[in-house]
Parts: structure tokens; sequence; C-alpha cells
């Protein structure tokens, strides 16, 4: 039998990265599942979808970058929600560029609403200020990931 006295415990409760790992596994679960059953579009087809309808002609590495999504699945995607008809991929001299089609804005925008009102759920019992706060406190964490993925132990 092991000395479990020699082993070091997290709190899950109190470190930070297993509540946000919790918390976006259940969110990207759950949406993944109401999404494609009530839109027929998976989790990373929306997240394609988002950084479309903030950045029209995008291209695939540009996705990649803005949704923290690997290229290769970004690629993937891409072929799926074409032969959905939810993109068009128009091919130029230096990058392919993507935009949604008319259908595949029609479907954001009907996404849009469920997340918008998943978000307010979410966010249940949050003031404004909190709400605020909270994503400030986020943006920071996200600007700070170049150091983390820059720390090497000793």
């Amino acid at each position: 039998m092991e000395n479990t006295a020699d082993i070091a415990t997290i709190d899950t409760q109190q470190y930070v990265p297993s509540l946000l790992n919790v918390l976006n596994n259940r969110l990207t679960s759950g949406a993944s599942t109401l999404y494609l059953r009530n839109y027929g579009v998976g989790i990373n087809e929306w997240r394609i979808m988002v950084v479309l309808a903030r950045t029209p002609d995008a291209s695939a590495k540009t996705i990649s970058q803005q949704s923290a999504i690997h290229l290769t699945v970004i690629s993937r995607s891409l072929r799926d929600m074409e032969s959905k008809g939810l993109v068009e991929i128009q091919p130029s001299k230096w990058e392919r560029a993507i935009k949604l089609t008319p259908q595949g804005i029609e479907t954001y925008n009907r996404i849009l609403k469920t997340a918008r009102q998943r978000e307010k759920l979410l966010l249940t019992g949050f003031d404004e200020k909190e709400q605020s706060q909270l994503c400030e406190y986020l943006r920071r964490m996200v600007s700070n990931i170049a150091l983390v993925d820059e720390y090497k132990p000793e």
C-alpha cells in the first residue's frame, strides 16, 4: 500500500486552472449537444462562425489564431461547413478567403440568440459590475497565457 502522506493535493475548488477547465468542459459539452441537435452545427463550426462574423474573408490561419483551434481541425470543419452551405471558400493568390454564406449568416444569427441566452443564465446572480469585473479578470488571464507558456520548471 502506498504512503499517501507524501502526496500533495490540489484543492480543485480553489485552483483556478481546474475551475476554468471544469467550466469550459461543461459549457462546451452542453453547447455542442444543443447546437448539433437544434441547428446541425457542432461547437467547432460555431466557433468558426463567430470568427467569420467578426472577420469576413478570413483565412483558415486567421480563424485558427482567433479561435485557438488547431489548423487541421479548422480545415476539416470548413470542408464540412462548405458541404452544408454555411461558408464559401474563395481561392486567392495568397490564402483562401472564407466567408459565411447567406445560409451561414442565418444559422449564425439563430445560434447567437441561444448562445446569448446561455451566457445570461450562466451569469445569473452577478450584477453588471461583477460581470464587468469578471470579463476584465478573464481578459487579464488571457493576456498572461504567454507568461504561462514560457514557464520552464527548474
